[in-house]
């Protein structure tokens, strides 16, 4: 069944991110904390663009919600956690590109995010 595969496929993109965290963190924080925690939010929001990209792509509605939900957590992250100990000049960078990527990934998904097909997964 192939709804069955699809949620299968979420699941194991799921655990591939929080293993994939757990292991960044895990070999970054004995020498550089901050630099763990920036690792993570950096993994966290490549694995939302490829899952946006990929349920873009295929027409799954679940894995752009997905991918829409792992760039929001990982936003969420960047400015309540992460910015508090950067220095200004990494503080505006941060903001800068923070912004330049949720405008691209704003007209990504109006562009082609909502595009439905009769075998979605929901």
């Amino acid at each position: 069944n192939s709804s069955v595969a699809a949620r299968f496929r979420l699941a194991a993109t799921l655990l591939l991110v929080w293993g994939g965290s757990v292991e960044a963190y895990a070999w970054l924080q004995p020498t550089d904390p901050r630099g763990a925690q920036l690792a993570v939010s950096f993994l966290w929001i490549l694995a939302g663009v490829a899952a946006l990209l990929a349920g873009v792509r295929s027409r799954q509605r679940a894995f752009r919600l997905l991918g829409l939900g792992l760039l929001g957590a990982s936003v969420c992250k960047v400015f309540v956690f992460d910015l508090a100990f950067l220095d200004t000049p990494y503080r505006i960078a941060a903001f800068g590109g923070l912004g330049v990527a949720l405008m691209a990934i704003s007209w990504l998904y109006g562009r082609y995010g909502t595009g439905e097909a009769p075998h979605e997964v929901t």
